[in-house]
């Protein structure tokens, strides 16, 4: 991600008149927490028992919880639960491994059987390939089981009463589930294919085992977390022996609030009719915000891949995680590949489906235009 000023884009449309729309999906994550410069606010921050609720999301990775810093005495609902559980092997033996190895060795794993699979189309730095083997149906997916999220102190006593969320079962709804959204499958990964379909002789394999659970059904179970707690567990129904422990860091007065918007502003002004003309360089400019307005980032810049990846990066901007955290429509932390694109199309009336393949090469390219649709082969 560059500078602020992102794009550039020329209307390249053979119809005299073309309507610019300009649409923007961003996704910010860590913790739901965006922190600001404390001198930057504008606007005294309301007291903690006026804010809204927030959202908050659990991740567990083979057994380590990731950290939490919240704003003492905010509101939460759990909105969230990510739990992965993975075995690196030598040998190709599906999702087997994880059967008897590791945190997900304790899960009733009968019934388990593949799926689909799907190969990655870019090769690997090495020129190799990655298969992916997607396997459902095992009883602990198909069981109805709950997490319990409970805060601790220092010396591990808990203060206050536990919370205790239900994930349902994927086939159908039931008034008592707490998450719109329940994924739990498991994962082959190939890594070392010869070709994109041939894995004859491959030797890194890495199997998981997923519970993805989102969108919170009862926003409105709300609770706060205890200022003398230093950390949350969670447990499971399913796994009841483990324990995961998230460890918690309360802020006083931090420099961000919750929340995020976008504000999209254009820099080459349309004509009085509101359209751009076909061949026009339309320039624009965004900026990212918190949930009370304040800036993200200076004027005119944003952070590096660099510095979102590997940091400083304060403000918990988040851009394309697919690289170092793949994911797979319906099957893989889809909700968490965090995007930001941009779009311009028309003449506004013939706007419809395009169905131009475009090679993921065109969207990781120097050039930051993506042409995904053109008047003569698209319509549009």
């Amino acid at each position: 991600m560059g500078p602020e000023r992102i794009h550039r884009p020329t209307i390249r449309r053979k119809s005299a008149w073309c309507i610019a729309m300009a649409a923007i999906v961003a996704v910010v994550g860590g913790t739901g927490v965006a922190w600001m410069e404390a001198h930057q606010t504008t606007a005294p921050t309301p007291p903690a028992h006026a804010r809204a609720p927030v959202g908050l999301a659990i991740e567990i990775n083979n057994g380590v919880g990731q950290s939490l810093q919240l704003q003492k005495g905010q509101r939460f609902y759990l909105n969230q639960i990510d739990l992965r559980m993975s075995v690196d092997t030598t040998q190709d033996d599906g999702v087997s491994t994880l059967a008897h190895t590791g945190d997900a060795a304790h899960l009733p794993w009968e019934g388990t059987r593949l799926v689909d699979q799907e190969f990655v189309l870019l090769a690997n730095p090495d020129g190799t390939f990655t298969r992916r083997r997607f396997y459902r149906a095992a009883a602990w997916m198909e069981a109805q089981s709950t997490f319990t999220l409970a805060q601790r102190d220092e010396h591990g006593h808990q203060l206050a009463p536990p919370l205790v969320v239900n994930t349902g079962v994927e086939a159908h709804r039931d008034k008592d589930d707490d998450f719109f959204v329940r994924r739990l499958r498991a994962i082959q990964w190939t890594f070392d294919c010869r070709t994109s379909t041939d894995c004859a002789g491959a030797q890194r394999f890495t199997a998981e085992a997923l519970v993805e659970l989102r969108a919170a059904m009862h926003p409105d179970h709300t609770f706060s977390v205890d200022s003398r707690a230093t950390h949350l567990t969670v447990t499971w129904s399913l796994n009841p022996d483990r324990v995961y422990t998230i460890p918690v860091m309360h802020i006083e007065q931090p420099p961000f609030a919750y929340g995020f918007s976008i504000d999209l502003d254009p820099v080459t002004p349309p004509r009085a009719d509101g359209t751009y003309a076909p061949g026009s360089d339309v320039t624009f400019r965004i900026t990212l915000r918190d949930g009370e307005g304040r800036r993200l980032h200076p004027p005119g810049a944003l952070p590096t891949y660099n510095e979102v990846d590997f940091g400083p990066n304060p403000a918990g901007i988040q851009y394309y995680r697919a690289f170092f955290d793949p994911t797979t429509t319906y099957y893989r932390r889809k909700h968490r590949e965090r995007m930001l694109m941009s779009q311009l199309i028309g003449p506004a009336q013939d706007i419809q489906a395009v169905r131009s393949i475009i090679d993921l090469d065109a969207f990781v390219g120097t050039d930051d235009v993506q042409t995904t649709a053109t008047f003569e082969r698209d319509g549009v």
